[in-house]
This record gives structure tokens, sequence and C-alpha cells, in this order.
């Protein structure tokens, strides 16, 4: 099936520097966080943050046939790296691009991650898909790099101001219509996160359809979800949208906490209909040691909610190329000669006064000049990538989706203060995407 174009929220808002701080902040208390809208915007921004970093880990290859995503599915152990990824290293502080929009950088060692796996791998023995040995090899070069993600959050009272700025087939989409369908994936969004909390437990012998049994206590938990910030939001060609709301596991399982009330939560009496809908997690029968059980055995069984929704197509005009069918690129049958080896690209950067900054800057550099061979790569003969993207939106989908996933593969700084990296991308990743292409 054709995959189509994705929008991300990151690249829709204005790129400028970085602003940087260290060491980073410690992280704000539950509480605060709870009831602070910049302090809940901070931690969906983290959040983001954590899946591009899962996405990007996961898209990594272990062997020809086996990606990490694919290892850990089999090995039934994705909890483990999520659980790592939650300690990532907070680049500087959370940058704020207005009020209601922030940005968090994280990182994460490359030798973290492959440790983590090996050991997975080490302990499930002749049961693992690959041995621990072969993973230790393939993986080698990653002590000397590291993972990095931004992720964005804007608030639910912008949320409706967002809208895809290189999607021909959402330019003729209008206003109303736009803002009805990110309303909608929002609220799908909310009904899937509360959905998927029914079975999950919040205090022994009790679970979230427990609480959401009660009509204020549902009531409670879904105005909490709908002022809940977003992020990752993505358009696509077809004209549907989806986003993911940012939260975390904690401030789910403490909104519903919140939510119950005071009924002792150890009571097996149904509640009288005056106590309906409050059950308390403090006194009466939840003690510190159960209650972080409960709370972890809710972490490892919680993901972020994604809605999506789709606008009414009838909005778009008849002449667009959405419209009247995308013209569509024959690809051919076999790989190109350049799918055998990685592609990258190397850029320096003057000193900017921060080696950070600095080090971004070369970044952002070298990602052009990879954008750049990327682009000229040929299809087939005479139609270069960059042709074939303006001609085909799967195309162009495909190709931005592997320059999104470029990784830092070298970086150096100089006595003088100037970077230097280099960055890369496995051009497999690329051509599985263009084959599936009709």
């Amino acid at each position: 099936m054709r995959r189509l174009t994705l929008i991300s929220l990151l690249i829709l808002l204005p790129v400028t520097a970085h602003s940087f701080a260290a060491p980073p902040p410690a992280p704000p208390a539950k509480a605060k966080a709870a009831s602070d809208p910049r302090a809940a915007q901070v931690a969906a921004a983290t959040a983001g943050a954590i899946l591009r970093l899962s996405d990007d880990i996961n898209e990594q290859r272990l062997s020809p046939a086996l990606t990490v995503r694919q290892f850990l599915e089999k090995t039934g152990q994705s909890a483990e790296l999520m659980d790592v990824l939650r300690r990532a290293d907070q680049i500087g502080g959370p940058r704020w691009l207005d009020d209601q929009t922030c940005q968090v950088k994280l990182s994460v060692s490359g030798q973290r991650i492959a440790k983590v796996l090996e050991n997975i791998a080490q302990d499930l023995g002749a049961k693992s898909p690959i041995p621990a040995a072969a993973i230790r090899i393939k993986l080698r070069d990653w002590a000397g790099r590291s993972f990095l993600a931004t992720g964005t959050s804007i608030s639910a009272s912008r949320l409706e101001q967002i809208r895809p700025t290189d999607s021909i087939a959402w330019q003729q989409v209008d206003d109303d219509t736009r803002r009805r369908a990110i309303t909608s994936a929002a609220q799908d969004a909310a009904r899937r996160a509360t959905d998927a909390v029914r079975s999950l437990p919040v205090a022994p012998n009790r679970t979230g359809g427990d609480v959401l049994a009660s009509a204020s206590s549902a009531e409670q938990f879904n105005q909490w979800l709908a002022s809940r910030p977003v992020t990752n939001v993505r358009f696509h060609d077809d004209l549907s949208v989806d986003l993911t709301l940012g939260v975390t596991s904690d401030d789910v399982f403490n909104a519903l906490r919140d939510a119950a009330g005071d009924i002792p939560a150890d009571s097996t009496a149904p509640p009288s209909p005056a106590d309906q809908g409050h059950m308390s997690f403090a006194a009466g029968g939840v003690g510190g040691d159960a209650l972080a059980e409960a709370r972890r055995n809710f972490e490892s069984q919680f993901q972020p909610p994604t809605g999506s929704a789709r606008a009414d197509s009838t909005t778009a005009s008849a002449t667009t190329p959405h419209s009247a069918g995308p013209a569509r690129v024959v690809i051919p049958s076999a790989p190109p000669a350049w799918v055998k080896k990685p592609i990258s690209a190397e850029a320096r950067a003057s000193s900017a006064g921060s080696r950070l900054l600095t080090m971004r800057s070369a970044e952002l550099k070298a990602t052009e000049n990879l954008r750049a061979q990327v682009n000229a790569l040929e299809l087939a003969p005479g139609l270069t990538l960059s042709d074939a993207a303006r001609q085909d939106p799967g195309v162009a989908q495909a190709l931005g989706g592997a320059l999104d996933r470029a990784r830092v593969v070298k970086s150096d700084y100089s006595a003088n203060g100037d970077a230097a990296v280099r960055v890369e991308i496995d051009p497999r990743d690329l051509w599985d995407e263009l084959s599936k292409l009709p």
C-alpha cells in the first residue's frame, strides 16, 4: 500500500538556533506537572522526543533481515528499550518557541542501547533470534555515537492553528475543515487513551476501568485528557491527520488516581450512590510498595495514545493533483547500485560560542549536504530522486522519511572551537519504502 506524505509538527514550526544551558534542570515534580501547563508541555515535548528516539533506534538493523524493532518484538523486550530512553540525557533546558510551543532535545549513548540489546540476547541464549556475539560485532561502532531527537509539543488551545506547509492536497482544504479534522484526531486520541487504560492496573485489585465506571470520575479524566498538549502531528496526502497526546504513563496514572476520589481502593464492597466515582489510593489500604508496584505494572503496558481523522475530501479543488490523482513514478523491479553501501556527508561549522550550538549548526549543514547527494541519485536512467519526488508524492514521502532518519556517525571539535559532523543514512531503508509503492 502506498505510504503517504507525513508532515511532522517539528517542521511546521520556526527553526532557529537552540538555546542551551548546562547542566539540564531537574525534572518538575509530578504534582507540578499535573497542574502547571508549562510543566505539562515540557513533559509532552520530552515524551515526543522519546518516541522519535524509539523510532530511530527501532529502524536500525541487527542483520540484513532483522531490525531492532523486530528483535524486541520477537523477544518481548520492547519495554527494556523504553526504560533506557526514559533516562535519556536532556541537552540544555526546554526551549520555548512561543508561550504555547515547547521543544526538548534528548540524547542517548549508542553504547547504552547496544549493551541493552546484547544483554537481552545473552539472557535468552539459544532462544534469541540473533546471538549476543553477533549483536556485539554488528554494533561495535555504536560506542562512538549518540542518538539525538527533538520533541515539540503544542498546547491544546493552539492545536487548531497547526497547518501543513508543503502538502499540495492539504493546501486545497479550507481552514474550517482542517480544524475539524485536527480536533477529531485529538478526540480520537483521547478516546483511545480512555479505552486503553480500562484494563491497566492503578492499584491492587483496581483497574482504570474501575475508576472510569463512575460518570463523575470519567468526566474528570476526559476533561484532563482534552487539556493535554500534543506532539508528533502528521498530515497525510490522503487528507488524513494523526497526532499523539503528549502524556506519559506517570501523567495518566496520576490523573486516574486524582479522578478516583476517596473510596478505599482495597474495598471489595460496591460504592454507594453517594460515594460512586470516588476511590482513594491513599488511606484505606494502598501502601507505598503496593502503589509502586501498580505504577510499574501500569507503565510497562502503557502506550502513548495516537488518534486519527480525515478531512472531507469534497473541500479539495477538482483541479488539484490530489483529486485528479497524482502522477506516479514507475519503481524499477531491481534495486539500483547505490543501495549497497551507506550514504554519508560531512560539514564543518565555525564556533558559535556554545559547543552544542556549533555542533548543531554543523549537523544541519551536513544534513543539507546529504540531502543534495540523495536528491541527485538516479532512480532510473535520466530520472533522479529529486525529479521523481516532484512527480510522485509517494516518492517524496519515502525520500523525506529516509532523510529524517539520518544519523550522526562522527563528530569532532577542533582546538579553535569549530565542529565537524558526518551524517549517514542506510539506503536500504529508502529502497524498502520505494519498493512498496505501486
